[in-house]
């Protein structure tokens, strides 16, 4: 198992018994393509290492209402399962597995453990919250201050640089939950992109024509 995890940055400054300790607890947890987990802090087993798929982390408001805070991709770690090892960081959050993934868990216990007396761990773990925390900040005062053709342009621009192809397998239900928004608003949207020569809008896909310009326009 020591071969999913040595990638990470403290792994070379563990003590035998420490990587001893990660190496006999770790394990694989999987998830079906469309699951969705709801977590807290009171709920996290342990550290997430994704190794295979891919999961959107999201937050719902009240009225079911969704916006998507990041995706987590191969060989990232969950930015909230870093964050559940820092004593009083509370967070509630909610994961959607986009494809059939597997998740290499240290425990949480474990993963503390080592935390606690070993100074190159607990700063992977400060690191990575002070990190990804600057990403959702970001994401939220795209929500506050940014207009929704310019959200809707850089989703776009994020599905393709994730799919790696102009053709995006993509519903206009799914942009809107990405974005925090009505179908409607995301459809009519939609469409001036296509009038402007941006897009090709058909049956579950949008074609990128032009990302550059797609870009410049957001």
């Amino acid at each position: 198992m020591s071969e999913s995890i040595s990638f990470l940055p403290f792994w070379d400054a563990l003590t035998d018994s420490e990587k001893a300790a990660i190496n006999h607890s770790v394990f694989i947890q999987k998830y079906e393509k469309g699951t969705v987990i709801h977590q807290y802090s009171g709920n996290c087993i342990g550290l997430n290492i994704l190794q295979k798929g891919r999961a959107r982390i999201f937050i719902t408001s009240p009225e079911g209402d969704e916006i998507t805070l990041c995706r987590l991709l191969e060989g990232e770690v969950c930015i909230l399962s870093a964050a559940c090892m820092i004593h009083n960081l509370n967070f509630d959050i909610d994961i959607a597995y986009e494809e059939d993934t597997e998740s290499c868990i240290i425990p949480k216990d474990v993963f503390k453990a080592v935390s606690d007396t070993n100074p190159s761990v607990k700063d992977f773990t400060l690191g990575m919250v002070a990190n990804n925390f600057s990403i959702i900040m970001d994401r939220f005062n795209q929500f506050a201050f940014s207009s929704m053709r310019n959200r809707l342009s850089n989703a776009l621009l994020e599905h393709y640089r994730l799919e790696k192809s102009r053709t995006l397998h993509l519903t206009h239900d799914a942009l809107a939950r990405d974005l925090g928004t009505a179908r409607e608003v995301v459809t009519r949207l939609l469409n001036q992109f296509q009038s402007e020569g941006l897009v090709l809008l058909s049956r579950g896909e949008i074609t990128l024509l032009d990302p550059e310009s797609l870009s410049l326009s957001s």
